[in-house]
Protein backbone atom coordinates (compact mmCIF):
# COMPACT_ATOMS: atom_id res chain seq x y z
CA UNK A 1 0.00 0.00 0.00
CA UNK A 2 2.54 2.36 0.79
CA UNK A 3 4.59 1.57 -2.52
CA UNK A 4 0.66 2.45 -4.46
CA UNK A 5 0.39 5.54 -2.06
CA UNK A 6 4.44 6.56 -3.01
CA UNK A 7 3.72 6.23 -6.37
CA UNK A 8 0.30 8.23 -6.61
CA UNK A 9 2.10 11.27 -4.89
CA UNK A 10 4.78 10.71 -7.40
CA UNK A 11 3.03 10.96 -10.73
CA UNK A 12 0.68 14.04 -9.23
CA UNK A 13 3.67 15.95 -8.58
CA UNK A 14 5.27 15.04 -11.97
CA UNK A 15 1.80 16.32 -13.17
CA UNK A 16 1.71 19.84 -11.46
CA UNK A 17 5.80 19.77 -12.73
CA UNK A 18 4.62 19.14 -16.52
CA UNK A 19 2.35 22.16 -16.79
CA UNK A 20 4.88 24.66 -15.46
CA UNK A 21 8.20 23.23 -16.85
CA UNK A 22 9.30 21.83 -20.16
CA UNK A 23 10.37 17.77 -19.83
CA UNK A 24 14.13 17.59 -20.11
CA UNK A 25 15.49 14.41 -21.86
CA UNK A 26 18.51 13.08 -22.07
CA UNK A 27 20.24 12.63 -25.24
CA UNK A 28 19.96 8.77 -25.02
CA UNK A 29 16.25 9.33 -25.30
CA UNK A 30 16.14 12.14 -28.10
CA UNK A 31 18.56 10.70 -29.87
CA UNK A 32 16.36 7.56 -30.10
CA UNK A 33 13.38 10.04 -31.02
CA UNK A 34 15.19 11.33 -33.27
CA UNK A 35 16.32 8.46 -35.09
CA UNK A 36 12.84 6.67 -35.60
CA UNK A 37 11.13 10.14 -37.15
CA UNK A 38 14.19 10.07 -39.56
CA UNK A 39 13.52 6.53 -40.75
CA UNK A 40 9.85 7.19 -41.17
CA UNK A 41 11.08 9.83 -42.96
CA UNK A 42 13.27 8.12 -45.31
CA UNK A 43 12.38 7.05 -48.90
CA UNK A 44 14.79 4.48 -50.53
CA UNK A 45 15.47 4.02 -53.94
CA UNK A 46 17.62 1.64 -56.28
CA UNK A 47 21.31 3.09 -56.18
CA UNK A 48 22.23 4.55 -59.09
CA UNK A 49 25.91 5.64 -60.68
CA UNK A 50 25.74 8.73 -59.87
CA UNK A 51 24.40 8.22 -56.42
CA UNK A 52 27.98 6.52 -56.37
CA UNK A 53 29.40 9.62 -57.37
CA UNK A 54 27.98 11.87 -54.96
CA UNK A 55 28.99 9.63 -52.53
CA UNK A 56 32.71 9.91 -53.76
CA UNK A 57 32.53 14.01 -53.37
CA UNK A 58 29.79 13.91 -49.78
CA UNK A 59 32.02 11.48 -47.55
CA UNK A 60 35.66 13.19 -48.57
CA UNK A 61 34.10 16.13 -46.70
CA UNK A 62 32.51 14.05 -43.79
CA UNK A 63 34.09 15.15 -40.23
CA UNK A 64 35.16 11.49 -39.28
CA UNK A 65 36.99 10.43 -42.49
CA UNK A 66 38.88 13.94 -42.58
CA UNK A 67 40.25 12.92 -38.80
CA UNK A 68 40.90 9.35 -39.70
CA UNK A 69 44.56 8.38 -39.23
CA UNK A 70 46.94 8.88 -42.58
CA UNK A 71 47.79 4.66 -42.49
CA UNK A 72 44.10 4.24 -42.16
CA UNK A 73 42.50 1.33 -44.44
CA UNK A 74 38.64 1.02 -44.16
CA UNK A 75 37.25 -0.94 -46.40
CA UNK A 76 33.38 0.29 -47.25
CA UNK A 77 31.34 -1.84 -49.55
CA UNK A 78 27.61 -1.50 -50.92
CA UNK A 79 25.28 -4.44 -51.87
CA UNK A 80 22.43 -5.06 -52.87
CA UNK A 81 20.08 -8.03 -53.55
CA UNK A 82 18.47 -9.96 -56.43
CA UNK A 83 16.68 -12.68 -55.67
CA UNK A 84 17.83 -14.18 -52.27
CA UNK A 85 21.33 -13.51 -53.48
CA UNK A 86 24.13 -10.69 -52.09
CA UNK A 87 25.35 -9.16 -55.18
CA UNK A 88 28.69 -6.42 -54.38
CA UNK A 89 27.93 -3.45 -56.21
CA UNK A 90 30.81 -1.46 -54.94
CA UNK A 91 33.80 -1.34 -52.54
CA UNK A 92 35.71 1.99 -51.28
CA UNK A 93 38.69 2.51 -49.41
CA UNK A 94 38.72 5.47 -47.01
CA UNK A 95 41.16 6.64 -44.81
CA UNK A 96 42.86 10.16 -44.38
CA UNK A 97 40.62 12.69 -45.92
CA UNK A 98 40.05 10.37 -49.05
CA UNK A 99 38.21 8.01 -50.77
CA UNK A 100 39.33 5.63 -53.66
CA UNK A 101 37.31 2.96 -55.50
CA UNK A 102 38.69 -0.53 -54.73
CA UNK A 103 39.08 -2.76 -52.23
CA UNK A 104 42.19 -4.80 -50.22
CA UNK A 105 42.72 -7.68 -48.81
CA UNK A 106 44.77 -6.24 -45.50
CA UNK A 107 42.09 -4.14 -44.26
CA UNK A 108 41.70 -2.85 -40.76
CA UNK A 109 38.19 -2.40 -40.64
CA UNK A 110 35.78 -3.79 -43.09
CA UNK A 111 32.44 -2.62 -43.29
CA UNK A 112 29.31 -3.90 -45.90
CA UNK A 113 25.88 -1.89 -45.87
CA UNK A 114 23.22 -2.35 -47.94
CA UNK A 115 23.01 0.29 -51.33
CA UNK A 116 19.46 2.03 -50.86
CA UNK A 117 21.36 4.03 -48.10
CA UNK A 118 23.35 5.72 -50.47
CA UNK A 119 20.71 7.55 -51.92
CA UNK A 120 19.77 9.53 -48.45
CA UNK A 121 23.37 10.35 -47.31
CA UNK A 122 24.45 13.55 -46.97
CA UNK A 123 26.98 15.46 -45.48
CA UNK A 124 25.98 15.93 -42.36
CA UNK A 125 24.25 12.07 -41.65
CA UNK A 126 26.91 9.55 -41.97
CA UNK A 127 27.15 8.59 -38.24
CA UNK A 128 22.89 8.35 -38.41
CA UNK A 129 22.58 6.27 -41.79
CA UNK A 130 25.35 3.78 -40.60
CA UNK A 131 23.39 3.53 -37.35
CA UNK A 132 19.88 3.55 -38.89
CA UNK A 133 21.40 0.78 -41.39
CA UNK A 134 22.70 -1.27 -38.64
CA UNK A 135 19.23 -1.08 -36.51
CA UNK A 136 17.59 -2.79 -39.55
CA UNK A 137 20.10 -5.55 -40.18
CA UNK A 138 21.58 -4.23 -43.24
CA UNK A 139 25.18 -3.44 -42.00
CA UNK A 140 28.05 -5.50 -40.84
CA UNK A 141 31.44 -4.55 -39.29
CA UNK A 142 34.46 -7.31 -39.42
CA UNK A 143 37.91 -6.06 -38.44
CA UNK A 144 41.42 -7.47 -39.82
CA UNK A 145 43.50 -6.40 -36.57
CA UNK A 146 43.08 -6.82 -32.94
CA UNK A 147 41.10 -4.71 -30.74
CA UNK A 148 43.92 -3.78 -29.41
CA UNK A 149 45.64 -2.53 -32.96
CA UNK A 150 42.38 -0.90 -33.77
CA UNK A 151 41.96 1.07 -30.27
CA UNK A 152 45.62 2.21 -30.78
CA UNK A 153 45.27 3.14 -34.27
CA UNK A 154 42.24 4.67 -34.65
CA UNK A 155 42.75 6.40 -30.79
CA UNK A 156 41.74 9.44 -32.66
CA UNK A 157 38.89 8.67 -33.85
CA UNK A 158 37.40 6.74 -30.62
CA UNK A 159 34.17 9.56 -30.73
CA UNK A 160 33.43 8.49 -34.22
CA UNK A 161 33.24 4.48 -33.03
CA UNK A 162 29.23 4.34 -33.70
CA UNK A 163 29.96 5.64 -37.04
CA UNK A 164 32.17 2.60 -37.95
CA UNK A 165 29.85 0.32 -36.71
CA UNK A 166 32.01 -0.87 -33.16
Amino acid sequence: ILVIAAGAYALTQYEDKKENTPVQYSSQNTGEARQESFQESVVYRVATEEDYSNFEEIIAKNQMIQALPENSKIILSFYKFEGDQRILEKSYLLSEGSIKEGSIEDFDIKLIMHSKYITVLNENNFCQIIQLAKQNSDFGTTTGISKVSLLWKYKGVLGYKDCLGL
